[in-house]
Parts: structure tokens; C-alpha cells; sequence
């Protein structure tokens, strides 16, 4: 590995890596990428000597790996982006996106197709937003169907559901037995949903990750640990149109 001070770069193999440096708390090393994919530094003077070099020479397989992570999640979210008012992923599926005139403003969803019908002025001026509160509304209405379906399999009663912008989780339970769910859940396959949903309706039992909650979720999703990946995968989604 190669440290570059005058462009601050990390080179490792055949790849530079831009990083910022920081002063933090004493005694520690702190690691961890920005969303620009920077890596940020945190050292208890703010400076590199002899022992933060050693520390990351010997995390240099990690930072490489975390970020060609970054690096793949940034792409994917580029180019979710870029096609957002042509197609998106609807419940796991790449759906054609369409608009149409019309004089009032609602949408249709289908398998093969998500519509926004609206009027042509406001199409031309202001498609991408419409197309947000679109699919912000059929979240909500999807949702709310999902989660009181799973409170009648499960047999647990929640107090409220709010289903928000949520820009680092897909959902949370509070101890007053209220249920927040990311809207953006919708961009995902129905049974990494209605596993987030479930997660989130076991906490009803138990407010923790012991193994006692892992055994209440395995009761519906037997196969949990593959799902648990399969969404760690996904988050590059997380709050995508927060």
C-alpha cells in the first residue's frame, strides 16, 4: 500500500483511493467510507505516524474489499437514477414506467406497468416528482395492507404504523408497539418485504437480537440468515429518494 499525503490517496493494488483525514477520539483508529466513497480517517491527532500507517496497512484487504463495495452500490444507485422515469423495480420486478394526461392526478399500477396520469403541464414541468408521490402513495397502501395481514398471522397487535422517509433503515418498533416502515420497501422482492414486516412485528415480543427473537422470526422465515444477506445486498436502496 502506498500513501500518497500531498493528493491523499491510499493506493492498493492497482487502485487509489481517496481519503479524508480527521482528528478523533484518543488512542483509536476509526475507518469508514462517506457517499462519495471517500474514506474517512479518524485519528486522536488528526495526523498519520508510525502506528496509524501499520493500522491501515494491516486493514488494507478490508479497505479494498469495502470499497469496491461502495463502489458497486454507487453504480447501481447511478443507474437507478438515471432510469428513474423510464422503469423501476416494483416489488422485485423492472416495470415500465409511463405517463399520461389527464385532468386529474392519480396512478394505476400493474405487473407489467406502473402509470401516473396527471395533467400534460404538470407531466412536462414536474414528472420525476410525480412520480415520487406516485409510488410514496402506493407504498403506503401496500404496506398498510401487508403489515395488518401479517398482524393476523402472527397474532400481534401494533399500536400505530407510520411508513416514512427513512434514509439508513427499512424499518423500526418502538417500545410503544408502533411500526415504522422505509416507503422505499416497495423497490424490493415481496419476501424480503414481508420479512422486513415480520422483523419488525417480532420485536412486539422481544425488543432485542437475542436468540430468542431470531427464533420467533425463524418461525415464518425459516430461512432468515439468507434473507438477512439477501437485504444487506439491497442497501444501497436505503432512503434512494429520501
Amino acid at each position: 500500500m502506498i500513501i500518497t499525503e500531498q493528493e491523499k490517496t491510499l493506493q492498493i493494488e492497482d487502485i487509489a483511493i481517496p481519503y479524508d483525514l480527521r482528528r478523533g477520539k484518543p488512542n483509536r483508529v476509526k475507518l469508514s467510507f462517506a457517499e462519495d466513497m471517500t474514506l474517512r480517517i479518524e485519528t486522536s491527532t488528526g495526523h498519520l505516524g508510525h502506528f496509524e500507517r501499520d493500522f491501515l496497512e494491516s486493514k488494507s484487504r478490508w479497505i479494498l474489499k469495502a470499497f469496491q463495495s461502495q463502489q458497486q452500490a454507487f453504480n447501481q444507485r447511478d443507474e437507478f437514477l438515471s432510469r428513474l422515469d423510464e422503469e423501476i423495480p416494483i416489488l422485485g420486478q423492472l416495470t415500465p414506467v409511463r405517463f399520461e394526461a389527464d385532468r386529474k392526478t392519480f396512478f394505476r399500477y400493474q405487473k407489467q406497468q406502473f402509470t401516473v396520469l396527471a395533467p400534460a403541464r404538470y407531466i412536462r414541468a414536474h414528472k420525476k416528482k410525480l412520480l415520487f408521490f406516485a409510488l410514496k402513495e402506493f407504498a403506503t397502501r401496500y404496506l398498510e395492507q401487508r403489515v395488518e395481514e401479517w398482524s393476523q398471522v402472527t397474532g400481534l397487535e401494533y399500536n400505530r404504523l407510520r411508513v416514512k422517509d427513512l434514509k439508513s433503515k427499512w424499518g423500526s418498533c418502538s417500545a410503544l408497539r408502533n411500526i415504522n416502515l422505509n416507503w422505499q420497501l416497495i423497490f424490493l422482492e415481496e419476501e424480503l418485504l414481508d420479512y422486513v414486516i415480520v422483523h419488525e412485528f417480532m420485536h412486539l415480543r422481544e425488543m432485542n437480537h437475542s436468540p430468542r427473537f431470531w427464533a420467533h422470526v425463524a418461525e415464518h422465515f425459516p430461512h432468515y440468515k439468507q434473507l438477512r444477506k439477501q437485504l444487506k445486498e439491497k442497501s444501497w436502496l436505503v432512503g434512494i429518494l429520501s
